[in-house]
């Protein structure tokens, strides 16, 4: 592998790292919202079903042939026949509900906590690098490609020259191709002299 290859594959990484960490905190709020709000998040009515399934404890609480709560979980029912669909304000405001969210919530936030750290490390790193780079455009055009966007994807060389140029066409996007090229060298030459 070539020092630019390294260089390329060590800035693609950045996207990643601020991926799973976005993903890590959505959990951590998600795990909070269940552990404070009165009102459910309709995609874990399954979970107040405690891995039981609705199904089976439609069936539990029609078989004791009464309408209300069964032992594994709050359920609907219609008719005197369970329906299979958990209640939300059953499920999500009993204390003990909200003590299992509150107990998740400070496990997951003391087990990701040293992981999140590290990635802010890492990138940061690699931004201060690419900080300390002489050239403006070098800088702008490996910030677009790599830093910038919203997604684990790079951002497409399209997108990068018009940001840059205002223009998408060939010559454009070639000049482009040229510059990150430049860009990745002296981001490798800084690298290396850290």
């Amino acid at each position: 592998m070539t020092h630019l290859e390294q260089a390329q594959q060590e800035l693609e990484t950045y996207r990643l790292l601020w991926r799973e960490n976005e993903d890590r905190l959505d959990h951590l709020a998600l795990l909070h919202r269940l552990m404070t709000e009165d009102r459910p998040d309709p995609r874990f009515w399954l979970d107040a079903m405690e891995g039981q399934g609705a199904t089976f404890a439609a069936s539990q609480t029609a078989e004791r042939g009464c309408h209300g709560v069964s032992s594994a979980g709050a359920v609907l029912h219609a008719a005197g026949r369970g329906t299979g669909i958990p209640d939300p304000e059953a499920a999500y405001t009993t204390p003990r509900r909200k003590r299992r969210a509150a107990e998740e919530y400070k496990m997951y936030q003391k087990r990701i906590a040293p992981q999140l750290a590290e990635n802010r490390r890492r990138m940061t790193a690699l931004e201060t690098t690419v900080d300390r780079l002489s050239d403006p455009l070098c800088r702008e055009v490996l910030r677009l490609r790599y830093f910038d966007g919203g997604f684990v994807r790079l951002t497409p060389w399209r997108l990068v020259a018009l940001r840059l140029y205002g223009d998408d066409d060939p010559a454009a996007l070639q000049y482009i191709r040229r510059l990150h090229a430049q860009a990745l060298e002296a981001y490798s030459r800084q690298r290396r002299a850290v």
